[in-house]
């Protein structure tokens, strides 16, 4: 039970997120404001779906705000967070499929998965990198990073994305991680290091593995999760 300053005079002794005191304290400026303008006294029913984090991991809560008495209000909080990732990976899956059948080229088409894959999870430095197994070369033909260049068509070396090219297996790492797993491997790398990097190997349906689609984050609080992965 809230008031009309958004301050807390009641909560679910369960509830994970929400303690005593604001709830600007425990929602961004961007969720307050929303619950702040839907605050009316005509007000029956009114729900939202708002994104949080915490502790660097992402929450969708449904909100639903009803008018109480007295300017208080009863907020209802519901934790939806696989539902909904479910329903954006189907949303995904459905865009990139619609893709594949109405680009009428590559170009396009990587566009559409990465544009498709940004609604899951942050894709702010996201390639598409493919193997040409003939000659054993590896282009990059969409590379978008705040940071590092596209890099050229090159032979294979021991760097991350061959490594998840030859094994065909994904890869997360974290902070951590990476550096643990570099070092172990003796990778070679070229270019800012990230915090967060993921690799998902591209393949037929036979199981060759023709490429991978690259993610990197190189700031903690995009952070990377096995629900990415």
């Amino acid at each position: 039970i809230i008031d009309k300053d958004l301050n807390i005079h009641f909560n679910n002794k369960k509830l994970k997120y929400i303690k005593k005191g604001n709830l600007e304290e425990h929602f961004s400026s961007t969720n307050t404001d929303i619950i702040r303008n839907n605050l009316r006294k005509d007000i029956s029913s009114n729900t939202s779906i708002l994104s949080e984090s915490y502790n660097n991991k992402q929450f969708f809560i449904e909100i639903t705000l009803s008018y109480f008495k007295n300017d208080f209000y009863t907020l209802f909080l519901k934790d939806v967070t696989q539902y909904h990732r479910k329903s954006i990976i189907s949303k995904c899956c459905f865009s990139i499929s619609e893709a594949i059948y109405n680009s009428n080229d590559l170009d396009t088409l990587y566009k559409e998965i990465h544009l498709a894959v940004t609604e899951i999870t942050n894709t702010d430095n996201f390639y598409i990198s493919i193997v040409d197994w003939n000659v054993n070369k590896i282009e990059f033909p969409y590379y978008i990073d705040k940071h590092d260049s596209m890099p050229k068509t090159r032979s294979f070396k021991n760097g991350l994305t061959e490594h998840v090219i030859n094994t065909g297996n994904s890869l997360l790492l974290n902070n951590k991680s990476y550096n643990n797993f570099i070092k172990e491997h003796s990778i070679k790398i070229k270019g800012k290091k990230p915090y967060n990097w993921l690799g998902v190997p591209l393949k037929l349906n036979n199981n060759k593995t023709i490429g991978m689609i690259g993610v990197k984050s190189y700031n903690k609080n995009n952070n990377l999760t096995e629900e990415d992965l």
